[in-house]
């Protein structure tokens, strides 16, 4: 067997890394202070490296910043090489100082791809080892103890067999035991459940094994650790010591940075993913371990006992669902396009706002939680639970899901201090599984200066987005700073906007408030239509609002001009975000139309994407729950909401979709707005001031669609 593979209790797996705790400096390591040291430092590894003046502003600043234990916010513009300007600097300032510096990014798709492209880029050119390590939360590490219980456990499901195999073969490979790693069948989603990792695995025979304890005794010798900022909050807001010591941290997309502390402080409860525990207690799946149990015979009363608790449990939540259901579909007859009702505008408890009855079920539903979790608790000291490893797994996991439920639901129903914002959600179809309630705290600045920025020497926040109308007023007062009492520093693009990017400004088309969804949806189908005829496709269509993007979208799929073209929409074709962006790129003559998460995140460059059309300005409606709640804050604060909030955030929004459009030096395009307000209001004025300077071309068709032929290359105009 290979030297690299461990056989340990029946297992056969890679072998940890050895490590030792980050503590010592090395010697003769010297920043390269001047241009010419950078440039010669990066050309050496890389000889086609063009040098960015910004990008060297940015490593000086973050260097000298992380060195004198100061705090700042830096406006890194695209083009300037952000992740490289923010590494480069933390190795040199870890390896001189002996000190970790903790890196967190707003996605683990952001953090996966740091570690896949950009960090073997940065360790390539360093003229000295560096070691970086990734920290992701608990339940994405296999289990290596719960693993050697589950594959003992007799079956005969074939899904489930396929799955065990792939995680004995997988184990083989892997070095993170990061279970995303694996593209398991749907049906072995069971197995997968049952090995995840959980703090039931200290202290087991596999600890000096487990990937989970692994991955934090890399993280203690890193000198960079990059994380998400969700476990950035996990690790300074509940102190669960997951990244180890540090006191320097660099923010990246730090526009998100509040967004999330609101989701980390907040709640939510799903009736989909408590449906699916309470099946798993009341046996409801087949060859379930719970129903095997029911044949021991001291456990058959409690089991018992446990499963009409489940049932009157999920009856009522049924019951809980269904009352605060109606309430969403009475403000779904006044506001077609909502898909939230607000339950708590946060200034009393939930329970305070709804109706008798809600309240009613509501504290049925609690005392049957409160029961259930007895039940369980009490059904754990059993000894025939301690005899059987994979039901005594089962068993812990319900006590702890049933718990964290039973929190959630209290937080959400009786919460008031923070005050906390509580809405009812659903997906498009309105489907009961797709129900949710979710709450979010008003406030998080307090939290944010004294968990992050007072607990650590340096904050070093970055993003291509920090500033609205080329202030960082915004930014500053979110998290809780004073006027210019946070250093700011904005480092304009490196890319040549004004010769490579036109803004169109359509002017003949209806007003969005005088017609009908389904009028304006026509006439912006329309509109893209001749548009893409002109584009060749090669155009992402960025919305507001879901039953807009799906009225555009089956207006253009009925366009017979369009035969030879591919409309793509979001939650409208079939496949992930990341497939229709896959698909996207692959295919000739492609017309994507996205909301949400299509407006930030999105990288293509090149000639696959040459148009980006912006159907509304990125406000969220007033109507939204959150942004109703925090509207009436800042009113009661004497403080104009529009200007100070809601202005803010579409302008950072707009920059975000403004920004997919060039991914490269040589990429050229066209952005349309169909939004007037952008040039006919005052704060349309302020969008525009926010932007890179570029050529504005405003006018009707006649005018727009010749504008946009001469401007991109091997185009020709359409005959009306």
């Amino acid at each position: 067997m290979s030297k690299s593979l461990v056989a340990f209790e029946g297992l056969i797996f890679r072998r940890p890394i050895e490590t030792e705790i980050l503590n010592k400096t090395v010697e003769d390591v010297s920043y390269p202070h001047t241009m010419a040291e950078k440039e010669n430092l990066i050309q050496q590894s890389f000889s086609n490296y063009e040098p960015r003046p910004n990008q060297f502003v940015m490593m000086d600043q973050i260097y000298d910043q992380l060195r004198l234990d100061h705090h700042q916010a830096i406006e890194a513009g695209t083009g300037i090489g952000k992740t490289l300007g923010y590494l480069l600097p933390a190795a040199y300032f870890s390896q001189e100082s002996g000190k970790r510096v903790v890196v967190a990014t707003y996605s683990l798709l952001l953090q996966n791809q740091m570690m896949a492209q950009d960090v073997p880029r940065l360790q390539k050119l360093l003229p000295f080892p560096t070691k970086v390590a990734t920290v992701k939360g608990r339940t994405h590490y296999v289990s290596l103890n719960k693993l050697s219980v589950v594959l003992k456990a007799p079956g005969n499901n074939y899904d489930e067999f396929l799955t065990k195999a792939q995680l004995l073969i997988w184990l083989l490979q892997t070095n993170s035991g990061d279970m995303t790693e694996l593209n398991h069948p749907g049906g072995g989603k069971n197995i997968m459940y049952q090995v995840t990792s959980s703090a039931r695995d200290d202290g087991s025979i596999f600890e000096e094994y487990e990937y989970y304890s692994r991955m934090k005794r890399e993280a203690a010798a890193a000198n960079i650790v990059v994380t998400t900022h969700a476990t950035l909050w996990l690790d300074t807001v509940s102190q669960t010591d997951v990244l180890g010591d540090y006191d320097h941290v660099i923010v990246d997309e730090a526009h998100h940075l509040t967004d999330s502390a609101r989701q980390f402080l907040g709640a939510q409860f799903s009736l989909q993913q408590t449906r699916y525990m309470l099946n798993r207690i009341t046996s409801l799946h087949k060859e379930n371990t719970w129903s095997e149990m029911k044949k021991k015979s001291d456990l058959a009363d409690s089991l018992f006992e446990i499963g009409l608790t489940v049932t009157s449990l999920d009856m009522e939540l049924g019951h809980f669902f269904t009352y605060i259901n109606e309430l969403f579909l009475n403000e779904k007859e006044k506001r077609p396009g909502a898909f939230r009702v607000a339950l708590s505008d946060g200034e009393k408890a939930t329970v305070a706002q709804l109706p008798d009855h809600i309240v009613v079920s509501y504290r049925r539903c609690e005392n049957f939680y409160k029961v259930l979790s007895e039940q369980l608790l009490n059904m754990s000291t059993a000894k025939s639970v301690s005899e059987e490893a994979l039901f005594e797994i089962e068993v812990t996991r319900a006590i702890s899901f049933i718990k964290e439920q039973q929190q959630a639901l209290v937080r959400l129903m009786t919460e008031t201090e923070p005050e906390m914002v509580v809405w009812y959600e659903t997906d498009r179809k309105n489907t009961r599984n797709g129900s949710r309630l979710v709450g979010e705290p008003l406030q998080t600045a307090p939290l944010i200066q004294e968990r992050l920025f007072q607990t650590n020497k340096s904050v070093i926040l970055t993003s291509a987005t920090l500033t609205t109308d080329r202030s960082f007023d915004y930014l500053e007062k979110e998290l809780g700073f004073e006027t210019s009492a946070l250093p700011t520093l904005a480092l304009a693009a490196s890319f040549d906007y004004a010769t490579h990017v036109r803004l169109c400004l359509p002017e003949d088309m209806p007003s969005v408030k005088q017609v009908s969804v389904n009028e304006y949806a026509h006439a912006l189908a329309d509109y893209l239509s001749d548009v893409a005829q002109v584009t060749d496709g090669r155009m992402l269509v960025l919305f507001t609002a879901y039953d807009m993007l799906t009225a555009t979208y089956h207006r253009l799929n009925k366009d017979k001009k369009l035969d030879a073209y591919r409309v793509l929409a979001q939650n409208v074709t079939s496949g992930s975000t990341q497939r229709l962006i896959q698909q996207f790129k692959r295919t000739d003559k492609a017309i994507l139309l996205g909301t949400t998460s299509f407006w930030e995140g999105l990288d293509i460059p090149g000639e696959a994407l040459s148009c980006i059309a912006i159907v509304r300005l990125p406000f969220i409606s007033p109507e939204d729950p959150y942004m109703k709640a925090q509207m009436r804050r800042f009113k009661e604060q004497g403080e104009n909401a529009f200007e100070k909030y809601a202005l803010p955030q579409a302008i950072l929004r707009f920059r975000q979709g403004f920004g997919r459009l060039m991914r490269h030096e040589n990429d050229r395009g066209i952005i349309l707005v169909f939004d007037q307000r952008i040039d006919n209001t005052d704060f349309g004025q302020a969008f525009l001031h926010s932007i890179p300077s570029v050529d504005i071309v405003k006018g009707t068709s006649e005018v727009i669609l010749p504008a946009i032929a001469e401007w991109l290359p091997q185009t020709t105009i359409i005959d009306h």
